[in-house]
């Protein structure tokens, strides 16, 4: 269903990427949900997601090393495609137990959305878990045709990440 609080607002021309927009609702708006209005002019300027698709971030770095109990983390510039972000990015060796998920959480601020470490609102952030094996190299490889929601691609070649996991850290039970 419709969420009654929320307004959609679309443009016959459809909105353009890398754009800002300057959005005005005036006094006494509606939307066509009933008698009462706004009391005041609503005003906010908005942006649109970027032109181009990029990685802005990997956690762990390229050649860095990620705690073996952890997600791998992904930012992107844009909202990725569930899709793809499924069937284009590879790991090498193997990972038992794989989920690609969009609601992604890492404690690396490089991988948070707006400083936030977890990624409530989806898109942006991929996380990348399964059973990671100990002091093990990975290599995490984005297809060429990997892209966003607009269909954006990454581009020409395959990006790649190697990452090194860490060793299990040393535990005793005494029962």
């Amino acid at each position: 269903g419709q969420d009654p609080h929320e307004v959609s607002i679309k443009r016959a021309d459809k909105f353009q990427l890398g754009r800002y927009y300057d959005l005005t609702l005036p006094v006494g708006f509606t939307a066509g949900l009933g008698t009462r209005g706004l009391v005041t002019d609503f005003h906010r300027v908005v942006t649109t997601d970027e032109e181009g698709f990029r990685l802005v971030a990997g956690c762990p770095d390229n050649g860095g090393t990620s705690d073996v109990y952890d997600s791998v983390a992904l930012r992107f510039n844009n909202p990725v495609s569930e899709v793809m972000a499924r069937e284009k990015i590879r790991l090498e060796p193997a990972l038992e137990e794989l989920n690609v998920s969009m609601y992604g959480w890492s404690q690396d601020k490089r991988c948070q959305i707006d400083n936030n470490s977890y990624n409530a609102e989806g898109g942006r952030m991929i996380s990348i878990s399964g059973r990671w094996k100990a002091s093990t190299q990975y290599t995490l490889t984005m297809d060429p045709e990997f892209g966003d929601v607009y269909g954006q691609r990454l581009g020409a070649t395959a990006r790649t990440i190697t990452f090194t996991t860490s060793p299990y850290r040393p535990s005793l039970e005494v029962s």
